[in-house]
């Protein structure tokens, strides 16, 4: 939808997958952080407004 000029506005809904995504996990001795990989998986409604020059 053009809101005014050279602007829009998008509304949707997304999801994203990601694989073996580093992640930093607290370990319980206190001594730092262990490291490992994931998977990371999000979804949900959208906004955006753009704007083209």
């Amino acid at each position: 939808m053009n809101v005014v000029g050279n602007t829009k506005l998008v509304l949707g809904y997304q999801f994203q997958y990601w694989s073996s995504v580093n992640v930093a996990i607290t370990d319980n001795n206190g001594y730092g952080m262990n490291v490992g990989k994931s998977d990371y998986f999000i979804h949900g409604p959208f906004l955006t407004l753009a704007a083209n020059f």
